[in-house]
């Protein structure tokens, strides 16, 4: 792949490489198999096929390919199917030659080994050329079908993307099986059989899941919503705005949609100078008009003329090209003194010229475009599903990536204002429900009239320098790595920002000293030096490695053969326990030129070894803490987008370790009814408006009496920037995100303090309070005060963690009984 997957991605294509070869070896025995990802919108379902494919098709460091694959691509319209194409094109080692697109001119007894097919179903019909026989064909398309599906010297894998379309199912379809996709499935007399392996790949793909009936075998791959958008390739939030009876008109709705886009494109190109990354995003605005009136010749019910008025007095004159359409049936109109022409929806992500695109209905098919952030709808408020479906192909990250800095730019605005509250509220169902039909689950749906816009208060910029510092921790779900495989990235992205340029063949050549080392210990082991020297039967435990427990277990026992073949295969299994190529790496350093086998053999026996497995996670484990502490300033100096990578190798720790926070310039909060001073994020008043409890503003009140009082933070949770601490509960790791920081000054020297108000009655006040207590005993170094707090009779109660005393007696509780005596006590 010409891109980096994300972590969900990665462990997608591992599990569904699994699922195909066992499909593929009961589909030979005559079985019919069903491989089916079921991914959420936005979650990049076609790149993960691609890279499957490309794994099954050209191998990798761990896997040979298989030359005798060929692949089917099938979708329901043109515009689908090119976009699929283009994706393999710009992301993928294949070229053009390896992507050929059946047309009216395709011919062949069978397809081609090697090479990914691309048809959609609307060249399948009955009259179509590609089905029927002629002078000028020898094959119709179901017979080339059939023959390779035939072929024992093939392996024939058809893809059926996006696999809840086309597969409705009445009873006249399941006896007839006449809807194109259902041939496949279920085969069609006269025509083709069904075909023993299919791929499907949907977010709602339970209409292909009914359809296979019991003869199929279903193996599903599921990705969760929760991992896409912990990787950032989603925003975080969208927007919506709507009109009530105080609120502006439609027009001064579009001039306040455009001045949106407008600080989007802003916001972007200080981004990308900031982070130094060349060219900024341009950013999209999406404009939906009315359909045309039949009785008139007009494009739209909609003003056009109107609407670019409005839309210019914001943004001043447009160049040609910047504004496009997406109507079906016209070519480049003219409106308002611009000449309009007609745009593909698949094409408009790759056109940074275009900036405003025209539309009706027509981007829910083939429209994949996350530099699209502003949407605006003339349209009236009758079909939830659609605004769905449309914000669901706008809301991909445009970097594949959070934004670190900035809460604007990871979010979508959508501005509604032929929508009533409760359409609104439809429309917040469909969004924020991943299990809905066309569902994304965004991490938070918005009101822009009940949210509020803060900037970092310039005067309290070294409260921010302490802030920075403070440790945090992330409980994402994430993949997890092994310390092997982490010290091996944190070493790579160090000379990468050339930190350190020796760090990378250092890290790698204490891999390989570790496990020489080992070997030299298991020279003692009689089994294994008769292996090693008399190439003997090898006993092969099925190691199976868990990366998020960090840890692996033993499985089933077998005897093999040292045989050539035998050996290589696990040497392949190395590669998947240690990661990284570094297999390739100690076989490199180690072999024997007379004996090649041999340390391919010696490095698979070492890692059967518990013991050698430790000892080298300790090994990696230390140069790994070494390296982040050692340049712990020259990270920090890095521009945010650089440190986020340093952040990611952090996440992936099997225990939770600290990370640096990144505090945006801007946020975007609910707004509240209180009018609060000194907070470190203010608005134009120099103010935040918030709510809180009878608790925490008595807390607060207090406070900001204090002689050294400097200024406060309210803590929100879960935003990325907040200070988020572990605790454990019922078994499982969560996050909580105390509510102030207070920080204090005296003199030169600036003290932060962490309150949490937390009524001890709550089931779980103590965990929280144990929780906390452990994270200041590794961290109270960095602070005044950790406080947990109880309000008993409008009496502030008070147990200061960050205290050697209290913390020893806070860790040993179970009970809330116990936490309230503590109060009481001290």
């Amino acid at each position: 792949m010409k891109i980096e997957l994300k972590e969900f991605q990665e462990l997608a294509v591992q599990d569904l490489f699994g699922k195909i070869k066992k499909a593929s070896r009961d589909a030979a025995d005559g079985e019919l198999q069903a491989v089916i990802l079921s991914s959420p919108t936005g979650s990049g379902k076609t790149i993960t096929l691609i890279s499957l494919i490309e794994r099954i098709l050209r191998g990798d460091e761990q896997t040979a390919g298989d030359p005798r694959a060929v692949f089917l691509w099938l979708s329901d319209s043109p515009e689908l199917n090119e976009q699929s194409r283009d994706k393999f094109r710009q992301m993928s080692i294949f070229h053009t030659h390896d992507l050929p697109v059946i047309d009216a001119t395709f011919d062949q007894e069978k397809f081609t080994p090697g090479k990914v097919f691309f048809l959609n179903t609307q060249k399948l019909g009955k009259e179509k050329l590609l089905v029927t026989r002629g002078d000028r064909r020898t094959y119709t398309l179901w017979e080339t079908i059939k023959n390779t599906e035939a072929d024992d010297n093939l392996r024939f894998y058809i893809v059926i993307d996006e696999a809840h379309r086309g597969t409705a199912q009445s009873q006249r379809e399941v006896n007839t099986a006449n809807s194109i996709m259902q041939k496949f499935i279920l085969g069609s007399d006269g025509e083709i059989p069904p075909i023993s392996l299919i791929i499907g790949m949907s977010a709602t793909p339970q209409k292909f899941l009914n359809l296979l009936d019991a003869r199929r075998t279903q193996r599903q791959v599921v990705i969760e919503p929760a991992d896409v958008r912990a990787s950032g390739l989603l925003k975080d939030s969208i927007v919506l705005r709507h009109p009530s009876e105080t609120q502006p008109s439609d027009w001064s709705l579009l001039e306040a949609a455009t001045e949106r886009w407008r600080k989007f494109s802003e916001e972007w190109r200080e981004y990308a100078a900031s982070q130094k990354l060349g060219t900024p995003v341009k950013p999209i605005f999406v404009v939906q008009v009315q359909d045309a009136n039949r009785a008139e010749t007009k494009v739209t019910q909609t003003d056009l003329n109107k609407v670019l008025q409005h839309i210019t007095e914001i943004t001043g004159q447009l160049e040609e090209g910047e504004i496009v359409h997406c109507f079906h049936d016209h070519g480049t109109i003219e409106e308002y003194g611009y000449k309009i022409p007609k745009a593909e929806a698949s094409k408009i992500q790759y056109d940074d010229q275009i900036r405003i695109v025209l539309f009706k209905t027509s981007l829910t098919t083939g429209w994949d475009c996350p530099r699209a952030e502003v949407m605006f709808s003339f349209r009236a408020a009758q079909d939830a599903t659609n605004i769905a479906q449309l914000v669901g192909r706008m809301v991909r990250t445009p970097l594949a990536r959070r934004v670190e800095s900035s809460e604007t730019l990871n979010s979508v605005s959508l501005y509604l204002p032929y929508y009533d509250g409760k359409a609104l509220q439809d429309i917040v169902g469909k969004l924020s429900n991943p299990d809905a039909e066309d569902g994304i689950g965004v991490a938070e749906i918005k009101i822009e009239s009940e949210t509020a816009e803060l900037s970092k208060d310039a005067s309290r910029a070294e409260l921010f320098d302490v802030l920075s510092e403070l440790p945090s921790y992330s409980i994402e779900r994430i993949p997890k790595a092994t310390k092997v495989t982490r010290l091996i990235k944190l070493a790579r992205q160090l000379n990468l920002d050339g930190i350190d340029k020796e760090a990378w063949d250092e890290a790698k050549n204490l891999v390989v000293k570790t496990l020489v080392g080992e070997a030299e210990r298991l020279k003692t082991d009689k089994e294994f030096s008769d292996t090693i020297e008399e190439k003997k039967e090898i006993t092969v435990r099925a190691v199976t490695f868990d990366y998020n427990r960090q840890a692996a277990s033993d499985g089933e026992i077998e005897t093999l053969k040292a045989t050539p073949d035998n050996i290589e295969n696990l040497f392949d299994l190395c590669a998947k326990q240690l990661g990284e190529g570094l297999h390739m790496e100690f076989w490199r350093q180690t072999v024997d030129e007379d004996e090649p086998l041999r340390a391919k053999l010696i490095l698979y026996l070492i890692l059967q070894d518990e013991k050698a497995r430790k000892n080298l996670e300790t090994a990696c484990g230390v140069r790994l803490e070494e390296l982040f502490q050692k340049y712990s300033k020259e990270i920090r100096a890095l521009t945010t987008s650089a440190r986020e990578k340093y952040r990611k190798i952090r996440r992936q720790a099997k225990d939770p370790e600290p990370i640096e926070l990144i505090y945006p310039e801007t946020i975007e909060v609910k707004k509240g009814s209180m009018r609060l001073k000194n907070h470190l994020y203010i608005d134009e008043d120099g103010d935040i408006y918030t709510d809180l409890n009878g608790w925490e503003k008595a807390v607060l009140d207090v406070e900001m009496k204090r002689p050294d009082f400097a200024g406060w933070l309210r803590n929100f949770d879960r935003k990325q920037w907040a200070l988020a601490i572990p605790y454990e509960m019922n078994g499982e790791t969560k996050s909580m995100y105390p509510d102030f920081i207070v920080l204090r000054k005296e003199g030169e020297k600036i003290t932060a303090d962490i309150l949490e108000p937390h009524t001890t009655t709550l089931a779980d006040a103590v965990s929280k309070a144990v929780g906390l207590a452990k994270y200041a005993e590794k961290h109270s170094d960095f602070f005044g005060r950790i406080e947990l707090i109880d309000i008993v009779g409008g009496k502030i109660k008070r147990l200061d963690v960050a205290n050697e005393t209290t913390n020893e007696k806070v860790k040993r509780i179970s009970t809330a009984a116990e936490l309230n005596n503590l109060f009481e006590e001290l």
